[in-house]
């Protein structure tokens, strides 16, 4: 009996450990960057590059990655993309996580530059950099390396999948004092030369050779960061995802076929064609996006409130304000399902078999509601508890708000 008992402890654990790998290799992280906030002394200030690296990381919080971002506006300054060691000390914190099997994604939105009078690596490319927000032309310390310090970093890493995405090659990237100092400084674009990246990884840069990339008003993004968040979110053809899910060779052919025709058609007629560099195999970056909109099992309309940030509470000086109304930050962590409109009086019967409402045929305002149908009516006299028990029933319509906010946490 003691060898059986082994046995099967040996077998629950070998369970145990194939279970545990089969949950870790689903884990997926991303790197997100996005620095618009430059000295004048240099670098235009970017009007995009912030909401390029949210909406990106949101996006990429509905895929089920676990997110670091830096911009400007993090409250914690240890994420503030300023100068190239508070941004590798942040992907070095991350990269500590990260085992063989996982998803790895990098995304850089900002100022780039490449020294043309900078003699080769020992690889044979030239290195290129990314401008944090205190970047100075005239100071290499305050630039970070793309190749020597980022990528070799990410070519460390035992992820399994390596995605790298720069929309660093910026159009007037330079102020009105920094031109001043190109007879001096001889620069060119991010990828000018940039023919070679470590194996194991794809980058994808936002524009070829002597193209700049360009930030767009009316999409409120740069057009290669807002194609690459269209690809994500599912907006393009179907046949372009891997059975539904999106794909590294579908988010290559529809960014640069977007990116060039948009910036054709749009801003000038060079175009702006973004070129993939290394690791060309395709693979899938996330599950199949969620829809925005689905129908529960007895016919109500949820639509999708993605994961994301916002300000719960009232600012002091608005009417009426009560003293709990203290506005903190809050952070939806996964994305979930909210019913378009009130549950109804017949909705919840349906699922409950009992209708707890106040105003209905059977309630104590039976009087006020004389001859009236109620079934379209809003359900109320519905407790914390009650809800429980009818999210149980009903899991796909998460209707009582007490229960659809499971994936939130308030901060502050």
């Amino acid at each position: 009996m003691k060898s059986f008992a082994a046995l099967a402890a040996a077998g629950c654990l070998m369970l145990l450990m194939l279970t545990t790998a089969a949950i870790h290799a689903q884990q997926r992280y991303a790197f997100v960057v996005g620095a618009e906030d430059y000295s004048p002394e240099f670098f235009r200030h970017l009007d995009y590059a912030e909401e390029d690296a949210v909406a990106l990381s949101e996006r990429l919080r509905t895929l089920g990655f676990h997110v670091t971002r830096m911009t400007g506006d993090e409250s914690n300054p240890d994420y503030k993309p300023t100068d190239p060691a508070t941004i590798l000390a942040a992907l070095d914190g991350m990269l500590k996580g990260i085992e063989q099997g996982d998803t790895l994604v990098v995304a850089l939105s900002g100022h780039g530059v490449q020294f043309s009078d900078e003699p080769l690596t020992p690889d044979g490319v030239r290195e290129s950099y990314f401008c944090p927000e205190k970047a100075k032309l005239d100071n290499k310390a305050t630039l970070l390396p793309i190749y020597k310090d980022l990528l070799t970093r990410i070519k460390k890493c035992p992820a399994t999948r390596k995605l790298v995405l720069i929309d660093a090659c910026r159009n007037e990237m330079l102020s009105p004092a920094g031109q001043k100092s190109v007879p001096r400084i001889k620069l060119e674009a991010v990828h000018e030369n940039f023919r070679k990246v470590p194996a194991g990884m794809a980058v994808l840069f936002s524009c070829g050779g002597k193209e700049r990339s360009w930030e767009h008003r009316e999409l409120g993004h740069s057009v290669f960061s807002k194609f690459v968040l269209n690809y994500l979110e599912g907006k393009a053809d179907s046949v372009l995802y891997d059975e539904g899910q999106p794909a590294i060779d579908g988010l290559v052919r529809y960014v640069r076929l977007n990116t060039h025709k948009y910036v054709r058609e749009k801003i000038t007629p060079s175009g702006q064609l973004p070129e993939l560099r290394g690791d060309g195999d395709s693979w899938p970056i996330g599950p199949a996006p969620h829809p925005p909109t689905i129908t529960s099992r007895i016919g109500l309309t949820l639509n999708l409130i993605p994961a994301g940030e916002f300000q719960m509470g009232s600012p002091p000086t608005e009417t009426d304000r009560e003293e709990d109304e203290l506005q903190h930050p809050v952070r939806i962590t996964k994305p979930f399902y909210l019913g378009k409109f009130e549950v109804t009086q017949g909705e919840y019967q349906r699922v409950m078999g009992v209708n707890p409402s106040w105003f209905s045929s059977a309630g104590g305002g039976k009087d006020e509601v004389s001859g009236l149908s109620t079934s379209r009516f809003p359900v109320e006299q519905v407790s914390w508890y009650d809800g429980g028990v009818l999210q149980q029933a009903e899991p796909v319509g998460w209707v009582c708000p007490y229960y659809t906010l499971s994936g939130v946490e308030q901060r502050g």
